[in-house]
């Protein structure tokens, strides 16, 4: 449930990494850049606000919402200004972790914030774990099992982290450098430089998955249990229906993404992406795609 600041070179070479995507059309528009579209600078992550599906996007200065019925961009959500790194929403619950404003914020201390929580959409934070000693730069959950099982990669360590208590202890699982994290059916996934990653033993251990693509973003198709879709270094979007069943690229993504989720829309799985300057959306794999806001 959550999307991702875009550092591709720890993937593999810079230069054969870059995304240069110019073939994709966008169609239709939701609300045009200016006016009082609010700046959106330095995306970290996408997450989906529960019994909505709006699209919450953590950021350098905050987290802002793209809300679904009527294309409207506000935010900071709360007036918190803080540096969002790592987010993700459960049924109740969002989650978040990265870096207190400059002004400070109530609930998050100072340097990394750990992991907060918010349960009134981001207007409000306390922490549950971490304070002042962690920053999640991505955030997974497996949200089948009670309480939520957490996963974390924090930054400056090559390691996956998970909490068996919904976020309140934290024990260090397998040595990992990776760049995505997510989790469908109880199984663990990691993006890789090595490739795609697979665990289930809840993230203690880690093997490649040698018929998946090599993918810097993963996250899970909300309409199937162990259905995923991911972009791989060159911009191709990729899916996989079922646990069992093997990948089929289905088209390329628009613009240099930094953050993906995917979300039901009209009865379908849609991908919706962020890039510096945009929130784009695809329901057909990476064929079309509609821009959903701009704010450069």
């Amino acid at each position: 449930m959550m999307m991702k600041h875009l550092q591709m070179a720890t993937l593999a070479g810079a230069a054969s990494l870059a995304l240069t995507l110019t073939a994709c059309t966008a169609t239709g528009s939701g609300t045009p850049t200016g006016g009082d579209v609010p700046r959106v600078e330095d995306i970290h992550a996408l997450a989906l606000e529960q019994g909505t599906d709006d699209v919450l996007i953590a950021t350098h200065t905050g987290i802002f919402r793209f809300a679904t019925d009527d294309g409207a961009l506000e935010g900071p959500i709360g007036d918190n200004v803080f540096d969002a790194m790592g987010m993700l929403a459960d049924a109740t619950s969002l989650y978040a972790s990265g870096h207190p404003g400059p002004q400070g914020n109530e609930g998050m201390t100072a340097p990394n914030v750990g992991l907060i929580t918010s349960t009134d959409g981001a207007m409000t934070w306390s922490n549950i774990a971490l304070a002042g000693t962690t920053d999640f730069h991505e955030l997974a959950v497996d949200a089948t099992s009670t309480p939520p099982l957490l996963y974390g990669l924090p930054s400056g360590e090559s390691v996956v982290m998970r909490s068996d208590d919904g976020g309140s202890n934290w024990t260090t699982g397998a040595v990992l450098e990776a760049r995505d994290l997510e989790v469908s059916d109880a199984v663990v996934y990691a993006t890789t430089a090595d490739g795609l990653q697979v665990s289930d033993d809840r993230g203690e251990t880690f093997s490649v998955d040698d018929t998946a693509p090599t993918l810097v973003y993963v996250t899970r198709d909300p309409a199937t249990d162990g259905a995923l879709i991911g972009i791989d270094p060159d911009g191709a979007v990729w899916s996989r229906p079922g646990a069992t069943d093997g990948w089929t690229r289905t088209g390329e993504v628009q613009g240099m993404p930094v953050a993906v989720i995917a979300r039901q829309n009209a009865g379908r799985t849609s991908l919706v992406v962020a890039d510096e300057e945009r929130l784009v959306e695809t329901a057909d794999g990476g064929q079309t795609w509609t821009t959903l806001v701009s704010w450069n």
